[in-house]
């Protein structure tokens, strides 16, 4: 009997010893979690940046009427985690690639190639981002005789092109495909010799506008150019009819309208008064392609209760839009020196 109670002892003192143990692990275990926890609760540092990564961002539209094309390619913009957003944006190096890309436009049909060049041609305007520089890669499609016609157009309507870009160091290559739009027929028919008769006293005296369908174009704008100078300088201000229409449209407008435009442009307060005179006025009309009335659509606000946009791209291993539009331009004339006095009647700088 006392060897069976001492065994019950022992096999308690056993098993009172192994619990002992237990929490004692399960104390240490606690105590190294809180020690990690404490640890990183510390380290205020969050990475918002994720890892860099080249993508170029391409924005293009290859017009056959145009003699040259431009070609905007950006780097994607991210900060430095030891810079604000505000002086990234004003490090040009940050914005642009130079001279570090090559740039070609292949016909698909013919295998004929178009380089383009680094060009500051055009300058950028002031903003949120630098513009000490503005890097566009720029091609000369159209030559011309030396009567100074058209001789020679590297640009086929109707034809595939394939843009191709390449990192010179890296490698990375980049790439888009965009059919050609060809020009569209604008006032063509029996109104080739239209001329304005602008009467501001006969609202019912109308100014009509008709162009014709063009092979794959799917949306147009239609706008009066009016090109004059001021001071000295030449400037160009554009007054839109109608934009994204579909195929053969014809529009009328009082002509009265277009002297209202010019009143409301120029009779401003912050509009300097300089001499001014009309140099021409024209009708132009902008065709799209498929892709550029997708990217439309998709930037249009979104009037549903679901507010998830898509960002739309064409570009294989980048982002943008590389696609096909035409300009086409026709000068107009005035009916007689009444409609050209009537134009600019009340508008500041002009002669009355």
């Amino acid at each position: 009997m006392y060897l069976h109670a001492q065994l019950n002892v022992q096999r308690i003192e056993l098993i009172a010893l192994s619990h002992i143990f237990a929490t004692m692990k399960l104390n240490i275990i606690l105590i190294i979690l809180l020690s990690i926890l404490i640890t990183q609760s510390c380290k205020n540092d969050i990475e918002i940046n994720a890892p860099w990564k080249e993508t170029p961002v391409v924005y293009s539209f290859i017009d056959i009427n145009s003699t040259y094309q431009y070609i905007r390619i950006n780097k994607t913009f991210q900060t430095a985690n030891n810079q604000t957003p505000q002086q990234a944006a004003q490090i040009s190096d940050s914005l642009f690639f130079g001279d570090t890309l090559q740039v070609y436009l292949y016909n698909s049909s013919t295998g004929d190639t178009i380089k383009f060049y680094p060009s500051t041609d055009i300058p950028k305007d002031a903003g949120y981002f630098a513009n000490d520089k503005n890097t566009l890669y720029k091609a000369q499609t159209i030559f011309k005789d030396v009567s100074g016609a058209d001789s020679l157009n590297l640009i086929k309507a109707g034809t595939n092109y394939k843009l191709e870009i390449t990192h010179k160091q890296t490698g990375y290559v980049c790439f888009a495909n965009a059919s050609i739009i060809d020009r569209a027929n604008v006032m063509g028919g029996v109104f080739a010799n239209y001329q304005l008769n602008i009467r501001l006293d006969l609202p019912y005296i109308k100014v009509r506008f008709v162009w014709d369908y063009t092979a794959n174009a799917v949306i147009y704008d239609a706008l009066i150019r009016y090109t004059y100078s001021e001071n000295g300088t030449i400037k160009v201000v554009d007054e839109y009819i109608t934009q994204n229409e579909p195929s053969i449209v014809q529009y009328r407008l009082a002509s009265a309208v277009l002297n209202t435009f010019l009143k409301n442009y120029f009779n401003v307060p912050t509009m300097p008064i300089f001499p001014r005179e009309i140099i021409k006025v024209q009708y132009v009309v902008l065709s799209g392609s498929p892709d550029l009335k997708s990217a439309i659509d998709i930037s249009n606000p979104n009037l549903t209760l679901l507010q998830v946009k898509p960002n739309y791209t064409n570009i294989q291993g980048g982002l943008g839009l590389f696609t096909s539009r035409s300009t086409s331009i026709k000068d107009m004339s005035f009916q007689d020196d009444v409609s050209k006095s009537n134009l600019t009647q009340g508008v500041n700088g002009f002669p009355q």
